[in-house]
């Protein structure tokens, strides 16, 4: 994750947050995870029905993450479409969730007056997004939503630091923030943050 996007990043996390708690100890087979989406779909004659976005906010497509429930603007789900962005998956036709326990929001890094905004895919950044799944693209990015049917240790701010990943400040007092920069030689542009909410039931966010 990019720099310049911690702050709107961290606004991010406080919305999402509110929904539902995410817990992350143990890694996440994300290819799995897809697989399980995709079969799900396959289920279904109309899983992609829906229009290809104007704003990104026209529908919504709803997620069971393990009993929690989690509504999302369908133009924030990018990564799940066909054909280079042209078939959009559907509200979720004849059952009342898609089951996960991952899911990826792909945002568009804009720049305004005001500051970074994060926005889902629409007609005036459709073009980034097409790229961004056909090549890469800097500008776009996935911002990765877990829920593990596991618990966090309460010490894990404390582990992390064992490790040389370095304490931030945090705008919030629910949560620690953890910065993670280590010069690791494959990857040179390895970035991550970790927000960890306070408390008995922790939970914890990484980008």
């Amino acid at each position: 994750m990019r720099p310049y996007a911690t702050t709107i990043y961290q606004l991010f996390i406080l919305f999402i947050g509110s929904v539902f708690t995410m817990t992350s100890c143990e890694p996440v087979n994300e290819k799995t995870d897809q697989k399980a989406v995709s079969a799900q779909q396959a289920k279904e004659q109309t899983s992609f029905n829906n229009p290809e976005p104007m704003t990104g906010f026209e529908h919504t497509v709803t997620f069971d993450f393990q009993g929690t429930k989690m509504v999302i603007p369908y133009g924030y789900l990018a990564r799940y479409t066909q054909d280079n962005a042209t078939k959009w998956l559907s509200d979720t036709p004849g059952q009342d969730a898609y089951s996960i326990n991952l899911i990826e929001i792909s945002v568009y890094y804009k720049k305004t007056d005001q500051g970074w905004v994060l926005e889902p895919y629409n007609q005036q950044n459709k073009a980034h997004f097409i790229q961004f799944l056909r090549d890469g693209l800097d500008s776009v990015d996935d911002i990765v939503i877990r829920k593990d049917a596991c618990s966090l240790s309460t010490t894990m701010g404390e582990r992390l630091l064992t490790y040389g990943v370095k304490k931030m400040p945090s705008a919030y007092p629910e949560y620690e923030a953890y910065e993670d920069k280590r010069h690791i030689p494959e990857n040179p542009y390895f970035h991550e943050f970790y927000y960890i909410k306070k408390g008995e039931n922790p939970a914890i966010i990484t980008h």
